[in-house]
């Protein structure tokens, strides 16, 4: 991630103008390594939320329990307490990143949640995608790559050396959507083979 990267740089460089953010109202581990972000086919609008905010918490708890409910969030919904608090409880926890996506009648539609992590290998930070959510009447229109590319921008800031996320191996409409992104199964030798997340 960071711009002293050669090869970040590069890969980077070419792929700037591909994106098209708006700002505004077992699994298997993947690696950020290039930027493609493909253009949205219905407009929206991504900005970070602000945690410290009663709405903006209440907005984050209620798309993580539509994420919860869903089948690829383990279709059980989180209970009353975690949806009321959790928000806050984010808001608690240093360095937490949460970017919401809004439709044109500024209704959310999206929700992605980063923590911060550390990486023994190059002593610097990371970022890691925690929750990806897109309510299902605006899957397959680019809104992902958009939360994540103000999540990108924020670690690189930050000084982050890599961003990471999980996917479940059976969600192909997703791990099509990171790969597109630029995002990789993580592996440090092919010989090796790619980390699992347990």
């Amino acid at each position: 991630l960071p711009p002293s990267s050669p090869m970040m740089t590069s890969l980077t460089c070419r792929a700037r103008a591909k994106h098209h953010t708006n700002r505004g109202c077992a699994k298997s581990r993947l690696r950020r390594r290039a930027l493609t972000t493909p253009s949205a086919t219905k407009h929206v609008t991504c900005r970070f939320l602000d945690l410290s905010s009663d709405e903006d918490c209440t907005m984050v708890g209620a798309l993580l329990n539509q994420y919860a409910s869903d089948a690829m969030g383990g279709a059980t919904p989180l209970t009353p307490d975690v949806v009321r608090t959790v928000g806050a409880k984010l808001n608690e926890v240093p360095g937490a990143m949460s970017v919401a996506a809004f439709d044109e009648n500024c209704v959310p539609v999206g929700l992605c949640n980063s923590l911060m992590g550390f990486s023994t290998f190059k002593a610097l930070p990371l970022c890691n995608i925690h929750d990806v959510y897109v309510k299902p009447s605006h899957r397959g229109c680019g809104i992902a790559p958009q939360m994540l590319k103000l999540i990108e921008e924020e670690a690189r800031a930050r000084g982050c050396c890599k961003l990471t996320l999980e996917v479940l191996s059976n969600n192909e409409s997703a791990k099509k959507s990171y790969e597109k992104y630029g995002f990789q199964a993580y592996e440090l030798d092919p010989d090796a083979g790619q980390a699992l997340f347990w």
